[in-house]
C-alpha cells in the first residue's frame, strides 16, 4: 500500500502544483480574484479511470477529487483555451484485463482524452489501447517504463506519465543515503509477489554497489498475510 500513497502524493502534488500555478499568477497582479469568464469554445471532454470500490477505493477518490477540483478551477476561469471542461468517471482496478475493456468503453462512448488509471498494470492496458485509437492518456502514478514505451523500445506518443520510473526512484533514494545520510550499507524489504517492489529493490542495490555501497540484508514481506 505505500507504494499507492506514494504515487498518489505525487499526482495529487502534480494537481495541486498546477492549479496553485495558474491561480498565484493572477493573484501576483491582482490581489481580487479572478472573474468567472465564460467558455467560448466546444466542450472538452474526458474520461476519469480510477477504483470506485474495493481496496484501492480511497486512493481512486483522491485521484478523482484532486483532479475534479483542478477542472472547476480551469472552468472557473473560462476553460482550456476557452473550452469548458466535463468529465466522466469510469472503473478501473488494478488489472490488465478490466483496465483493457474500461478504456474500449471509453472509446466507444466517444472520448479520447483519459486520465488514470492508478497502477501500472492497468496503465499499460490502458496505454496500448489509446495507442492504437490514437487517444490521449495521462497515467497520473503508473511507474513502469512499459506505460510510454512499447515491448520494441519504441516511445508511444500519445501516452503520458507523471511519476518517475521506479529506477529513477531507486537511484534517488541511493543519493539521498550516500550524500545525506552518509551511508553506504542498507537493508531492504521487498514483497516478492510485487513487481513494484521487487524492481525498485532491484534498483536500489545497483545503484548502490555503483556508489561503491553494499545491501547486506534483502528480506521479504508479505503484505497480503498481515
Amino acid at each position: 500500500m505505500i507504494k499507492w500513497a506514494v504515487g498518489l502524493l505525487v499526482g495529487a502534488s502534480l494537481v495541486a502544483f498546477l492549479a496553485q500555478c495558474n491561480l498565484s499568477g493572477a493573484a501576483g497582479q491582482n490581489s481580487q480574484p479572478p472573474l468567472p469568464v465564460p467558455p467560448s469554445g466546444p466542450v472538452l471532454r474526458l474520461a476519469l479511470l480510477s477504483p470506485t470500490s474495493g481496496e484501492l477505493a480511497t486512493f481512486g477518490r483522491a485521484l478523482r477529487s484532486g483532479s475534479i477540483l483542478a477542472f472547476d478551477q480551469w472552468n472557473a476561469q473560462g476553460g482550456v483555451l476557452g473550452r469548458r471542461i466535463e468529465w466522466t468517471v469510469y472503473e478501473a482496478d488494478c488489472d490488465f484485463e478490466t483496465a483493457r475493456q474500461a478504456v474500449e468503453q471509453i472509446l466507444n462512448d466517444g472520448l479520447d482524452f483519459i486520465i488514470g488509471p492508478l497502477c501500472s498494470e492497468a496503465a499499460i492496458a490502458a496505454a496500448e489501447a489509446v495507442e492504437a485509437k490514437g487517444a490521449l492518456l495521462v497515467a497520473p502514478t503508473a511507474t513502469h517504463p512499459l506505460v510510454t514505451v512499447d515491448g520494441q523500445g519504441r516511445t508511444r506518443p500519445t501516452v503520458f506519465r507523471l511519476s518517475p520510473v521506479f529506477q529513477a526512484q531507486g537511484q534517488a533514494a541511493v543519493r539521498f543515503a550516500v550524500e545525506s545520510l552518509n551511508v553506504r550499507r542498507a537493508a531492504i524489504l521487498i514483497d516478492p509477489n510485487d513487481d513494484y517492489s521487487t524492481a525498485l529493490g532491484q534498483a536500489f542495490t545497483a545503484q548502490l554497489a555503483m556508489q561503491g555501497g553494499q545491501v547486506v540484508l534483502s528480506g521479504q514481506v508479505y503484505p497480503s498475510r498481515c
